[in-house]
Protein backbone atom coordinates (compact mmCIF):
# COMPACT_ATOMS: atom_id res chain seq x y z
CA UNK A 1 0.00 0.00 0.00
CA UNK A 2 2.88 2.33 0.81
CA UNK A 3 4.32 1.67 -2.60
CA UNK A 4 1.03 2.53 -4.35
CA UNK A 5 0.70 5.74 -2.34
CA UNK A 6 4.31 6.75 -3.14
CA UNK A 7 3.70 6.06 -6.86
CA UNK A 8 0.51 8.17 -6.78
CA UNK A 9 2.36 11.07 -5.13
CA UNK A 10 5.19 10.75 -7.67
CA UNK A 11 2.76 10.79 -10.62
CA UNK A 12 0.87 13.71 -9.11
CA UNK A 13 4.15 15.61 -8.69
CA UNK A 14 5.18 14.79 -12.29
CA UNK A 15 1.78 15.96 -13.59
CA UNK A 16 2.08 19.21 -11.60
CA UNK A 17 5.53 19.92 -13.06
CA UNK A 18 4.23 19.22 -16.59
CA UNK A 19 1.34 21.66 -16.09
CA UNK A 20 3.69 24.37 -14.79
CA UNK A 21 6.03 23.93 -17.78
CA UNK A 22 3.12 24.06 -20.27
CA UNK A 23 1.66 27.12 -18.55
CA UNK A 24 4.99 28.97 -18.68
CA UNK A 25 5.53 28.20 -22.36
CA UNK A 26 2.46 30.27 -23.35
CA UNK A 27 2.33 32.10 -26.66
CA UNK A 28 4.92 34.77 -25.96
CA UNK A 29 8.60 34.83 -26.74
CA UNK A 30 9.73 34.44 -23.14
CA UNK A 31 9.55 38.19 -22.48
CA UNK A 32 6.31 38.01 -20.53
CA UNK A 33 4.17 39.14 -23.48
CA UNK A 34 1.21 37.09 -24.52
CA UNK A 35 2.00 37.30 -28.25
CA UNK A 36 -1.48 38.68 -28.91
CA UNK A 37 -0.40 42.33 -28.89
CA UNK A 38 -0.55 44.17 -32.22
CA UNK A 39 1.28 47.29 -33.34
CA UNK A 40 -0.90 50.33 -32.64
CA UNK A 41 -2.33 52.07 -35.70
CA UNK A 42 -3.31 55.67 -36.25
CA UNK A 43 -5.22 57.64 -38.89
CA UNK A 44 -4.14 60.55 -41.10
CA UNK A 45 -6.45 63.49 -41.70
CA UNK A 46 -6.96 67.22 -41.51
CA UNK A 47 -9.11 70.00 -42.94
CA UNK A 48 -10.13 71.23 -46.39
CA UNK A 49 -11.14 74.84 -47.14
CA UNK A 50 -12.17 76.78 -50.25
CA UNK A 51 -13.37 73.64 -52.06
CA UNK A 52 -15.93 74.02 -54.84
CA UNK A 53 -16.30 70.68 -56.61
CA UNK A 54 -14.77 67.24 -56.19
CA UNK A 55 -11.24 66.75 -54.85
CA UNK A 56 -9.44 63.40 -54.68
CA UNK A 57 -6.59 63.02 -52.19
CA UNK A 58 -4.19 60.11 -51.76
CA UNK A 59 -2.04 58.95 -48.88
CA UNK A 60 1.24 57.24 -49.79
CA UNK A 61 0.20 56.96 -53.44
CA UNK A 62 -3.06 55.11 -52.69
CA UNK A 63 -6.00 55.04 -50.28
CA UNK A 64 -7.98 57.45 -52.52
CA UNK A 65 -10.29 59.78 -50.63
CA UNK A 66 -12.98 61.77 -52.48
CA UNK A 67 -13.98 65.05 -50.82
CA UNK A 68 -16.84 67.28 -51.99
CA UNK A 69 -17.11 69.97 -49.29
CA UNK A 70 -15.06 71.98 -46.81
CA UNK A 71 -14.45 70.42 -43.41
CA UNK A 72 -12.46 67.65 -41.79
CA UNK A 73 -11.31 64.46 -43.48
CA UNK A 74 -9.68 61.19 -42.44
CA UNK A 75 -8.16 58.53 -44.67
CA UNK A 76 -9.79 55.12 -44.22
CA UNK A 77 -6.62 53.04 -43.89
CA UNK A 78 -4.82 53.46 -40.54
CA UNK A 79 -1.01 53.33 -40.41
CA UNK A 80 1.29 51.67 -37.90
CA UNK A 81 3.14 53.79 -35.39
CA UNK A 82 6.45 54.92 -36.92
CA UNK A 83 5.14 54.72 -40.50
CA UNK A 84 5.59 57.62 -42.88
CA UNK A 85 2.68 59.33 -44.61
CA UNK A 86 2.46 61.63 -47.63
CA UNK A 87 -0.83 63.26 -48.58
CA UNK A 88 -1.03 64.39 -52.23
CA UNK A 89 -3.67 65.72 -54.61
CA UNK A 90 -4.64 63.05 -57.13
CA UNK A 91 -7.29 65.16 -58.86
CA UNK A 92 -8.14 68.85 -58.47
CA UNK A 93 -11.72 70.14 -58.78
CA UNK A 94 -12.68 71.69 -62.13
CA UNK A 95 -11.45 75.33 -62.35
CA UNK A 96 -9.65 75.05 -58.99
CA UNK A 97 -6.20 74.21 -57.71
CA UNK A 98 -5.55 72.79 -54.25
CA UNK A 99 -2.31 72.75 -52.29
CA UNK A 100 -1.31 70.87 -49.15
CA UNK A 101 0.50 72.02 -46.02
CA UNK A 102 1.87 69.64 -43.37
CA UNK A 103 1.13 66.77 -45.77
CA UNK A 104 4.02 64.48 -44.93
CA UNK A 105 5.69 63.12 -41.84
CA UNK A 106 5.96 60.13 -39.54
CA UNK A 107 3.24 58.69 -37.30
CA UNK A 108 4.33 59.35 -33.71
CA UNK A 109 1.93 57.60 -31.35
CA UNK A 110 -1.18 59.63 -32.24
CA UNK A 111 -3.62 60.32 -35.06
CA UNK A 112 -2.43 62.97 -37.54
CA UNK A 113 -5.08 65.70 -37.68
CA UNK A 114 -3.17 68.76 -38.90
CA UNK A 115 -2.92 68.24 -42.68
CA UNK A 116 -4.24 71.43 -44.33
CA UNK A 117 -5.70 71.41 -47.84
CA UNK A 118 -6.54 74.83 -49.32
CA UNK A 119 -8.30 75.25 -52.66
CA UNK A 120 -8.63 78.38 -54.78
CA UNK A 121 -10.13 79.27 -58.13
CA UNK A 122 -7.54 78.85 -60.87
CA UNK A 123 -8.53 82.04 -62.71
CA UNK A 124 -7.41 83.45 -66.03
CA UNK A 125 -4.89 86.14 -66.92
CA UNK A 126 -6.32 89.68 -66.44
CA UNK A 127 -5.60 91.27 -69.83
CA UNK A 128 -6.49 94.77 -68.52
CA UNK A 129 -3.49 94.70 -66.15
CA UNK A 130 -0.25 96.05 -67.58
CA UNK A 131 0.54 94.64 -71.00
CA UNK A 132 -1.64 91.58 -71.62
CA UNK A 133 -1.89 90.86 -67.88
CA UNK A 134 1.84 91.15 -67.24
CA UNK A 135 3.90 93.95 -65.72
CA UNK A 136 7.68 93.57 -65.88
CA UNK A 137 10.34 95.67 -64.17
CA UNK A 138 13.40 96.73 -66.20
CA UNK A 139 12.03 95.66 -69.57
CA UNK A 140 9.19 93.45 -70.71
CA UNK A 141 9.82 89.80 -70.02
CA UNK A 142 7.46 88.94 -72.82
CA UNK A 143 7.10 85.45 -71.47
CA UNK A 144 9.45 82.58 -72.19
CA UNK A 145 9.92 78.99 -71.16
CA UNK A 146 12.04 80.29 -68.28
CA UNK A 147 9.36 82.34 -66.43
CA UNK A 148 8.86 81.47 -62.75
CA UNK A 149 6.40 82.61 -60.10
CA UNK A 150 7.74 82.79 -56.55
CA UNK A 151 4.95 84.37 -54.51
CA UNK A 152 1.17 84.55 -54.72
CA UNK A 153 -1.40 86.81 -53.04
CA UNK A 154 -4.68 88.57 -53.76
CA UNK A 155 -5.26 92.30 -54.15
CA UNK A 156 -8.06 94.32 -52.50
CA UNK A 157 -10.39 93.45 -55.41
CA UNK A 158 -9.84 89.71 -54.98
CA UNK A 159 -7.63 89.37 -58.08
CA UNK A 160 -4.72 86.96 -57.86
CA UNK A 161 -1.21 88.44 -58.04
CA UNK A 162 1.85 86.33 -58.79
CA UNK A 163 5.37 87.75 -58.43
CA UNK A 164 8.34 86.11 -60.05
CA UNK A 165 10.87 86.48 -62.80
CA UNK A 166 10.97 86.14 -66.54
CA UNK A 167 13.69 86.05 -69.15
CA UNK A 168 13.61 88.86 -71.70
CA UNK A 169 14.65 88.64 -75.35
CA UNK A 170 18.25 89.52 -74.41
CA UNK A 171 18.46 86.56 -72.03
CA UNK A 172 18.38 88.74 -68.91
CA UNK A 173 16.07 88.07 -65.97
CA UNK A 174 13.40 90.65 -65.08
CA UNK A 175 11.09 90.92 -62.06
CA UNK A 176 7.54 90.12 -63.23
CA UNK A 177 4.02 90.43 -61.76
CA UNK A 178 1.06 88.58 -63.26
CA UNK A 179 -2.54 89.41 -62.29
CA UNK A 180 -5.35 86.88 -62.71
CA UNK A 181 -9.12 87.24 -62.60
CA UNK A 182 -10.51 84.59 -60.21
Amino acid sequence: MKRKKALSIFLLLLLSIALVVIGCAGKGGGDGSSGDESTPTYTVGGTVSGLSGTLILQNNGGDDLTITSDGTFTFETPLSDGSSYEVTVKSNPAAQSCYIEKGSGTISGADVTDVVVSCYNSGSLDMSFGSNGIVAHDGAAGGSDDDSGYSITTDSNGKILVAGRGTNSSGNSDMVIWRYIP
